[in-house]
């Protein structure tokens, strides 16, 4: 199934955005957290270091419009070698009620990445993972008319990444009380996602 990057617009300018912070200092680094509000149309997006030590930065994007600030997000990474020993994820929960399958094509990922201008190798070639935040957007184009918590402007939403989902490789996407999570018959959950009221 093909999906139009551009109908992922706020959430995708806030993530071009941070942009600037391409070029190598940050290749390898994954995302463990993420934490959005978007409170109007995102036009632009400026981002800036918040806190940064060796092997973890968190980055903040601003999006505006017409110089009011429409939305955030908030990115917090981590960087050093990654083993597959490493990645645990968790069990697959059973209090959720499946909601839709999904995978990306190798092809689908290098447009999101071109479209958000991300160049971190770990989403391209053998052994790719998808983007984070490609998983969120799609998630808020496909999910906001089914689960109206996902569209509300005013609340925050947080995403813990617990494992990393390969290119090609089959995700769920669950409802579950404490919020929404994504999981894979191999690593069980990856993602969790709730929202801060």
């Amino acid at each position: 199934m093909k999906r139009d990057v551009a109908l992922m617009s706020n959430f995708l300018t806030l993530s071009r955005g941070m942009s600037r912070y391409n070029g190598g200092e940050y290749d390898g680094y994954v995302i463990v957290k993420l934490e959005w509000q978007i409170t109007g149309n995102v036009v632009d997006a400026d981002s800036k270091i918040v806190r940064e030590r060796s092997g973890y930065c968190q980055i903040k994007s601003i999006g505006v419009d017409n110089g009011e600030e429409t939305g955030f997000l908030t990115m917090t990474l981590l960087g050093g070698k990654m083993d597959d020993n490493a990645v645990v994820g968790t069990s697959i929960p059973t209090d959720v009620s499946d909601l839709a399958e999904l995978s990306f094509a190798q092809e689908e990922v290098l447009v999101y990445l071109d479209a958000v201008q991300d160049t971190n190798p770990i989403h391209k070639g053998a052994g790719a993972i998808v983007p984070g935040g490609m998983v969120l957007a799609t998630l808020q184009d496909k999910l906001s008319e089914t689960i109206p918590w996902f569209k509300d402007a005013n609340a925050k939403f947080t995403a813990q990444f617990l494992a990393p989902i390969d290119i090609g490789e089959t995700f769920t996407i669950a409802q579950s009380k404490n919020g929404l999570c994504v999981y894979t018959k191999r690593l069980g959950e990856c993602i969790r996602i709730s929202k801060k009221c």
